[in-house]
């Protein structure tokens, strides 16, 4: 699952409403940029997703939607409603991102129920998988554990699978 927020409404969002929903997101946020999208649902609403780097708490997300009705309200917005994501427990969290082949070798990979690719030389292969999901390799005729995904993976990320497995076949002993 992505962390993030909607405000829904009937018009187009202008930039002065789009700027202040992401200036007031910066409490969810942990680097730099800024993922927002504004699309029109299938109710012919207007939708802002501003995406947050991690989960709020009960009391950031309260204070997230006051500061936004407080803010629209002055600039004269009274007709909108505000989606916070939230960790539903019953719902898995995914984690985007790539795992990349430096090498100059084809490393087969095994993601358990999901699939097995085969990593080209100096290639890129773009993932969501959702925590607790391991990624295997084959050494000989025996299965390892190369990773598990956990929230220490940033969405994003780019992960050296060569060097990974170079690290993890030396922790091992294997050749």
């Amino acid at each position: 699952m992505y962390h993030y927020f909607n405000i829904i409404k009937d018009t187009p969002f202008t930039e002065d409403e789009i700027n202040t929903a992401v200036n007031l997101s910066t409490i969810g946020l942990l680097e730099d940029e800024t993922k927002y999208i504004t699309f029109e649902n299938v109710d012919g609403h207007h939708v802002l997703t501003v995406e947050l780097h991690r989960q709020l708490e009960e009391v950031e997300a309260d204070d997230l939607v006051e500061d936004l009705e407080l803010v629209y309200n002055k600039q004269g917005l009274k007709d909108f409603v505000i989606e916070i994501s939230n960790n539903d427990a019953n719902e898995e969290t995914y984690i985007r991102f790539t795992l990349a082949n430096n090498s100059n070798e084809d490393i087969p990979l095994i993601i358990p129920t999901v699939m097995n690719p085969n990593l080209s030389p100096n290639s890129r292969s773009g993932v969501d998988l959702r925590i607790g999901q391991e990624i295997l390799f084959k050494s000989g005729t025996k299965k390892y554990v190369l990773l598990t995904v956990d929230e220490n993976i940033e969405n994003g990320a780019v992960l050296d699978v060569a060097k990974l497995l170079s690290e993890k076949k030396k922790e091992l002993g294997l050749k």
